[in-house]
């Protein structure tokens, strides 16, 4: 059996975290949604590149690169090779959002072309979950309840004339649309 699996150039160091650290990431990071920020600087060690929005005591989301899971380095990467950003592979992406669909329902797609794409679900406590791909990196944003933007503010940000509700495919909490 042949091995498909997509290649990249040499000296590419980008090391994605394994689709069962992800899962954990995303159930140790909501399991006491909010966190403080105490909370969440106790778990730098773990997770060392977290990006936090501030808000008050609580920050409003945490967002971390699946490359610095699993002793990736997402900041001290090499993103060029002549001139060019590397692509991450798109079967990559896919792998996590299988997972996360199995694991929550299916998401709903906010955008998807050849470069992008961005992903949504929504837990049960109100946690929203974005998995985002851009060329050269695959994240992941953990939402706080009652944070969210607006559907007015998601379709200015993506420009979209498309009904980003759709009812056929999962429900957002109440208060969301």
């Amino acid at each position: 059996m042949s091995d498909d699996t997509p290649t990249l150039p040499h000296p590419y160091t980008y090391r994605a975290a394994s689709v069962e650290t992800m899962l954990q990431t995303v159930a140790d990071l909501t399991s006491k949604w909010p966190q403080s920020y105490r909370e969440l600087d106790a778990q730098v060690s773990i997770y060392p590149d977290i990006v936090c929005k501030p808000s008050r005591d609580f920050p409003r989301s945490v967002e971390l690169s699946l490359a610095s899971l699993e002793g990736g380095d997402a900041a001290g990467r090499d993103d060029l090779y002549d001139g060019e950003y590397y692509m991450v592979p798109i079967n990559a992406y896919d792998v996590y959002e299988a997972a996360l669909d199995a694991q929550f329902g299916e998401g709903t797609e906010i955008e998807r072309d050849d470069d992008m794409a961005h992903i949504e679900w929504y837990l049960d406590d109100g946690v929203r979950v974005t998995l985002s791909m851009f060329t050269w990196d695959i994240t992941l944003m953990l939402e706080a309840p009652g944070t969210w933007e607006s559907m007015e503010d998601l379709e200015r940000r993506y420009h979209s004339d498309i009904d980003l509700y759709d009812p056929r495919r999962q429900t957002p909490p109440s208060g969301y649309y």
